[in-house]
């Protein structure tokens, strides 16, 4: 009856968790979608520039405020590399998991790039930072202290959480633009088709040496020089310290960053609802007009038709930052896009199959979750070092399993629609809305796994 009351409990709160994820994006998605277009509150316009302040400003800012205020040597040593170390392991495994999937089960050759990368490259920052506000509230880590050093400021579970995501997400951007993002873009410049093997992974060192300068590494970095400068560090966060005025407007204005990147994530996913409804009516009516979302007739009275600006940069896909929450980008023209999208022939529009798309859904949130929280369970403990807190260990090996079972990351999405394969990120769209509703399942089930794991001790 215990064992069964406390099995209860856990479940209790896995649930509460992924309730709380699905209602801030449902949230996002209806205000994306009302009052009715054009006059919604998150219009594509609209969250693109919120999703710039939150990736330009709002991120960075909360980046060197918490890492400058939480890390410390002992944690760098001890956590850090874990973290950060972790971050590649699960791509790789992913990446091995996508690849033999899409072998076996004979993804198209045109999908085959999009389907491996959105297998391998999660919702890295945004999807576990909602969750984890829900679980720092509740059993074992609501009141826990998280400081590593008696002598140290006291540290919730809300900033060891942000530190500790911010590691992680290191890994992430290194590998995500030092390879995915050439990778597609080079073979665009190339004139190269959609899943075109002779595509090269490093055609340009430029590309690599910009997308690794990513504004939050920077900020990362420069949260690792306040964190080891203890004199600076004094200054900017000890009670009398003289630039104490600085670090506190660094976190006020950090401090929306989960509300904001939540609402954002939300209203991109309500575009792309709507977008791709709009187009499946527009083929409806006219099995004649390709499923491009620039379609003048078949859009409504009261919507004006998207030009190449909005509905490829701001629209449906609204663009994401690095690690999985919406930013601006550059579009692509339809006409290339929907050019890149064809057969070599050129006489029909090639389009994902559903048992490619249902392929990916099962393969992101059922296959790569099992084989990496499998993993990461017995192999994990032999790399913390005995010298982690217990409530510190905990608070890792949650987040990890967090990192392990999110959704695709929606900056593959846009990364598509900039390399001109505007038909593999419809139906990659349309396989992210069933992954989100396959996570109020799968989500649900690994954090109850996770929880049941660190125990509540």
């Amino acid at each position: 009856l215990q064992a069964a009351m406390g099995l209860g409990v856990i479940v209790v709160r896995a649930v509460q968790t992924t309730a709380t994820f699905i209602a801030v994006l449902l949230v996002g998605a209806w205000y994306a979608n009302h009052p009715a277009p054009p006059n919604q509150l998150l219009d594509p316009k609209t969250l693109a520039k919120v999703s710039k302040l939150v990736m330009g400003v709002i991120a960075p800012l909360l980046v060197v405020a918490t890492v400058g205020s939480t890390v410390t040597l002992t944690m760098l040593a001890q956590e850090g590399w874990v973290l950060i170390a972790w971050s590649f392991i699960f791509i790789s495994v992913c990446f091995v998991v996508s690849l033999l999937v899409a072998k076996v089960t004979r993804i198209h050759h045109s999908f085959r790039d999009e389907f491996v990368m959105a297998c391998t490259f999660p919702n890295a920052l945004a999807a576990p930072l909602v969750m984890m506000t829900t679980l720092c509230r509740q059993e074992p880590f609501v009141d826990e202290d998280f400081r590593a050093d008696d002598g140290a400021e006291t540290i919730t579970c809300s900033d060891q959480a942000l530190t500790y995501l911010f590691l992680y997400t290191t890994g992430w951007i290194l590998v995500f633009f030092a390879t995915a993002f050439p990778h597609v873009l080079d073979g665009t410049a190339a004139g190269a088709g959609a899943g075109d093997d002779s595509i090269g992974w490093g055609r340009s060192i430029v590309r690599r040496l910009k997308g690794v300068a990513n504004v939050n590494i920077v900020a990362l970095l420069v949260g690792f020089g306040i964190a080891l400068w203890a004199p600076l560090k004094k200054e900017l966060y000890s009670p009398n310290g003289g630039l104490l005025w600085l670090s506190s407007a660094a976190f006020t204005l950090g401090g929306p960053l989960v509300g904001m990147s939540s609402l954002v994530v939300g209203g991109t996913l309500g575009q792309t609802i709507r977008r791709v409804w709009l187009a499946r009516r527009a083929a409806s009516v006219n099995a004649s007009t390709t499923l491009s979302w620039a379609v003048d007739a078949h859009l409504e009275p009261t919507e004006s038709a998207p030009t190449a600006e909005t509905s490829l940069g701001g629209g449906a896909m609204t663009p994401t930052n690095s690690i999985g929450t919406p930013s601006a980008v550059n579009s692509v023209p339809a006409s290339e896009c929907a050019a890149s999208d064809a057969e070599p022939w050129g006489q029909t529009v090639w389009r994902p199959s559903m048992r490619d798309q249902a392929t990916l859904v099962v393969t992101r949130m059922v296959v790569c979750p099992t084989v990496c929280v499998v993993l990461l369970i017995y192999t994990v403990d032999y790399m913390i070092p005995a010298e982690v807190t217990e409530i510190n260990g905990k608070l890792l090996r949650l987040l990890l399993v967090l990192e392990a079972i999110v959704p695709s990351a929606d900056f593959v999405i846009v990364l598509c629609i900039r390399g001109g394969r505007e038909t593999a990120a419809e139906a990659l769209s349309i396989s992210y809305l069933w992954q989100y509703i396959s996570g109020i399942f799968t989500i649900t089930t690994g954090v109850a796994v996770a929880m049941s794991w660190i125990g509540d001790g």
